[in-house]
């Protein structure tokens, strides 16, 4: 290698030293640059969350771990109210800016049924609302422990969203406590990292480093526990969307009444008042009321049918409403839309209740269904919108003064017709209650379940029952006694007599129009009931007589196997309820019992597992 190229190589060495060097220095001044510099001037837009600082202020206390209270610690005895002031629920509606809870601290008789002690929403005391929603507001509020002393003494509060023109365009919370002490702190911006939102306290406090009293100028982390779940929510997901008084799932059978409405043309009807006035009213289509089994024979079938259908006269409610009952145990809607204001009415009479633009906003100006049920001498209504197309209906609680969102889950009863409210059934009698049976039928082609017997038949027959058990005796109105294993399967066709389905009104009535096919006449035994003793034990005394009481039966032809069938009951006296109906039973089964009473009377065998 000659000495020209050795020259070159170690000036061009000399060169990339000089320069790395060069670009190290710059590098070493840029970084000097940016923590001396540049990261405090960044850091200006971020505000710190991790510093920590022992009390300045007097009001604060200290905790474990350099953590401060705001404030003193005030227990939920200690505190008297708590009011939240966001702005952010004026998207709920205005009512719902500022909200919060107080303490009843009242006489113990009150207008209003208020406990004293007790914590009540303020201006919705009647609103039911989550327990643990109320115990994370006092929390929030009465034990105010700060993650951090992020600032003493803030200049720029714009950097915590603490800054603003009024104190209304801020989020507050303020507590008053039973000591006569008033504490308010502002809630702004939650920190980058979500652990916490900014606060600061509002008021002059004492300043520990020089004794002077100025306004606090501290700037606060509290964690977001308490605030998300109670604090910063709208009240509206405060309140449990319960919509009827709940039942005590050992009493359910304290329901005085059930009833059900639906705006139908149908069930609309004229109604004269006293002065021969003429309004409209929708009559109701399931009106139950419970009664005393004992007290009506009727009902005594199977220890079941507790309750009478007001509106199907001489029906009874079904096994599947009395199942349906422990529903009203809670009653509960999915969530709560809106809360009743404070109104009056044309004579200036208060009331809570919702405008028609609200009403009218949730479909409810006219409600398609109300539900009423009694308990404990209380009306609980709810009225109910059409259903909604993600199959939900809006609710109105006028027991709770509430709108709420219901699933069909949660009211599917309300998918039911008039056929699922009641027992099926016919006859729902107790064979030994049972005084006398007569039956009747013109001109009947039993053909189809005796080929032998073809052409018209007439059936007149009354039967007597007397005795009970294994003492039961039958005779026919002529005296003729009848065996007693096959009345006992005559019985059984009898009562295997059921409702099938729902029969229109204008159907029903051309059906009347024509005779009846048959006509069953059912006569309960005149009974006295003694009144027990502790053992149980009959006394002597008598608690109540039973007259009889008749119940017909009347069936009129309809089409495709169908008969109409009516019910009228006649008391002991002969004071007829009037003959009314709505359903259908199948003409086979009314042939089965007119042929099994030509069996009976003749002494052939009574085929009661014969079926259509």
């Amino acid at each position: 290698m000659n000495t020209n190229q050795t020259a070159k190589k170690r000036s061009a060495l000399k060169k990339s030293v000089l320069l790395m060097i060069i670009l190290g220095v710059i590098f070493a001044l840029l970084l000097i640059g940016y923590f001396a510099v540049l990261r405090p001037l960044l850091q200006k837009d971020e505000a710190p969350e991790t510093v920590t600082y022992p009390p300045i202020w007097a009001s604060e206390v200290e905790s474990i771990n350099g953590r401060v209270l705001m404030y003193p610690h005030y227990e939920r005895s200690q505190i008297n109210k708590i009011t939240v002031h966001n702005p952010d629920n004026a998207k709920f509606g205005e009512q719902y800016v500022t909200w919060g809870f107080y303490k009843y601290t009242g006489p113990e008789k009150n207008d209003d049924g208020l406990i004293p002690g007790e914590f009540y929403l303020q201006n919705y005391e009647y609103a039911p609302f989550d327990s643990n929603g109320l115990a994370n507001m006092i929390v929030g509020a009465g034990y105010t422990l700060a993650t951090a002393r992020v600032e003493d003494h803030c200049d720029d509060y714009s950097r915590y969203g603490l800054d603003f023109k009024s104190p209304e365009e801020a989020r507050s919370v303020t507590m008053e406590t039973a000591d006569g002490k008033t504490f308010v702190y502002y809630i702004g911006d939650q920190t980058p990292s979500g652990g916490g939102y900014y606060a600061r306290v509002v008021g002059e406090d004492k300043l520990l480093a020089t004794g002077q009293t100025m306004e606090r100028d501290s700037v606060y982390i509290l964690t977001p526990t308490n605030l998300n779940a109670s604090i910063l929510l709208s009240p509206l997901k405060l309140i449990t969307p319960t919509l009827t008084l709940p039942f005590d799932s050992q009493s359910t059978e304290l329901m005085q009444s059930f009833r059900i409405w639906k705006n139908e043309p149908k069930y609309i009807v004229d109604v004269e008042d006293e002065n021969g006035k003429v309004t409209q009213k929708i009559k109701p289509y399931i009106y139950l009321k419970p009664l005393e089994p004992a007290k009506d024979p009727f009902a005594s079938f199977a220890g079941m049918g507790i309750y009478y259908s007001l509106s199907h006269p001489g029906y009874y409610s079904s096994l599947q409403f009395e199942g349906l009952t422990s529903l009203f145990v809670d009653f509960k809607g999915q969530e709560v839309l809106e809360l009743g204001k404070l109104m009056k009415d044309d004579d200036g009479e208060e009331y809570y209740g919702f405008t028609d633009e609200i009403r009218e906003k949730y479909k409810l100006d006219n409600p398609y269904i109300t539900m009423c049920y009694q308990y404990q001498g209380i009306d609980n209504y709810v009225y109910f919108s059409t259903l909604q197309e993600d199959s939900y209906y809006y609710a109105y609680s006028l027991t709770f003064n509430t709108i709420c969102k219901v699933t069909i889950e949660q009211a599917y009863f309300l998918l039911w017709d008039e056929y699922a409210f009641l027992q099926n059934q016919l006859v729902y009698l107790n064979i030994d209650k049972c005084d006398s049976i007569k039956l009747t039928g013109s001109y009947y082609d039993l053909g189809v379940l005796n080929p032998d017997h073809k052409g018209d038949r007439e059936v007149n027959t009354t039967f007597q029952l007397t005795g009970t058990g294994q003492n039961l005796a039958i005779h026919t109105g002529e005296g003729k006694l009848m065996d007693t294993a096959e009345f006992r399967d005559f019985y059984q066709v009898l009562i295997s007599i059921v409702n099938r389905g729902m029969v229109s009104e204008e159907d029903g009535k051309a059906a009347m129009k024509g005779d009846p096919i048959a006509t069953l006449s059912v006569t309960t035994r005149r009974s006295v009931v003694y009144k027990n003793d502790d053992k149980g034990n009959p006394t002597g005394e008598i608690e109540y007589e039973l007259e009889s009481v008749s119940k017909v039966f009347r069936f009129y032809s309809l089409t495709n196997g169908r008969l109409f069938c009516t019910i009228e009951q006649i008391d002991h006296e002969g004071k007829s309820s009037g003959e009314s109906g709505s359903f259908y039973v199948l003409s086979s089964r009314l042939e089965q019992l007119l042929a099994a009473t030509i069996a009976l009377e003749k002494g052939e065998d009574v085929n009661e597992h014969q079926r259509y």
